[in-house]
């Protein structure tokens, strides 16, 4: 199988693929959806209600896709492998009922590398996943640029190294509190 729209994880409502499979039912887009589920309800409606020819599969096989769709935290797999991906955008009032304030990924870590549709709206979606699939040759150099920017920027060491600046800032402001 090539050139297909993929989604990975956990086949769940928070993952959202019931609405997207309704998003694309008469697109003609040929959709494979990878992951476990631990909501046998909400796996047999994603089934009941996928377009004909839809696939899913228990495990990954996430290089042979064109497109990936992303639920809204997701991993940066997808586009390590080269992989196009849509993903859904977490509303600002969701963060502040966190409490907190975070840049929209748009203007974070994937700058216009990737395309972004609302999680409630099947238009929405539909329109991210097409414009996606369909502008998948012309977007080459952008995946590429995003793919070396992951491996340059986005690393473990990195990571590593920011946890440990995070212990040693905490560590040092609870030392100050205490004096």
């Amino acid at each position: 199988m090539k050139d297909f729209v993929l989604s990975v994880g956990l086949v769940e409502p928070r993952k959202n693929q019931l609405m997207l499979l309704h998003a694309l039912r008469d697109s003609g887009l040929p959709i494979v959806i990878i992951g476990r589920h631990n909501d046998r309800r909400y796996y047999q409606l994603c089934r009941r209600f996928a377009p004909k020819g839809t696939v899913f599969i228990d495990h990954t096989a996430a290089r042979a896709a064109r497109l990936r769709v992303q639920g809204r935290e997701g991993s940066c797999a997808a586009e390590l492998d080269g992989v196009r991906v849509v993903r859904q955008r977490r509303g600002r009032l969701e963060w502040l009922r966190a409490g907190r304030q975070r840049p929209h990924l748009r203007e974070g870590i994937f700058g216009d590398n990737a395309y972004f549709c609302d999680p409630a709206s099947v238009t929405s979606i539909r329109e991210a996943v097409l414009g996606a699939f369909q502008n998948h040759s012309a977007d080459a150099s952008k995946r590429a640029r995003l793919q070396e920017r992951f491996r340059n920027e986005f690393t473990w060491e990195r990571a590593a190294a920011a946890t440990l600046a995070g212990y040693h800032a905490a560590i040092a402001a609870r030392l100050r509190a205490a004096a």
